[in-house]
């Protein structure tokens, strides 16, 4: 065998392995992104159909409906009673979203942890607030500026609970 025999030996070689080795790439890239799309797909679904109602509109209700008792709350200062009434109220509500966000152990347990704080902080923060309002000295420029500070304070903790999960959400895709 000659030189250049052996040199194109030697090239038909390296070929056969480069394409040998292309298609195996092109093979693992493949399934590499059809697996991918499967995920991101599921990722989606869990976060549209299961994630979204199940935390983000219950959250969101529980916000609104907060603020929506702003002026009964105000109205109610210094009636211990029907105070301690609307505190357990909101009390159950925030135990029925906090339930419902256990699906964000599916993706985090973390988040999940985290969102589940901030509704304590809500309570924490609704428990001070009427307590303080309760109190028979208590003005109704009082209760209202303690009430708007609960309010503002429970939105706060709403809007980085969501910024939780929107990071979450992102971190998936």
């Amino acid at each position: 065998m000659s030189y250049l025999e052996d040199v194109r030996a030697w090239q038909a070689m390296a070929a056969f392995l480069s394409f040998i080795i292309s298609t195996f790439a092109l093979i693992w890239s493949a399934r590499n992104s059809i697996r991918q799309d499967r995920m991101s797909r599921t990722d989606g679904f869990w976060f549209r159909d299961v994630v979204g109602p199940n935390v983000l509109e219950k959250v969101l209700a529980f916000s609104s409906e907060l603020t929506s008792r702003r002026d009964l709350l105000i109205n109610l200062a210094n009636k211990k009673k029907e105070l301690r009434t609307e505190l357990d109220k909101m009390r159950r509500e925030k135990q029925a979203v906090t339930e419902n966000m256990i699906c964000l152990k599916l993706f985090s347990e973390e988040a999940y942890l985290e969102a589940c704080k901030r509704m304590d902080e809500i309570e924490d923060k609704l428990a001070n607030c009427l307590a303080r309002v309760s109190e028979s000295n208590t003005t109704s420029a009082d209760a209202s500026r303690t009430i708007n500070d609960a309010i503002a304070f429970s939105r706060i903790q709403v809007f980085q609970l969501l910024s939780g999960v929107k990071k979450l959400h992102e971190k998936l895709k």
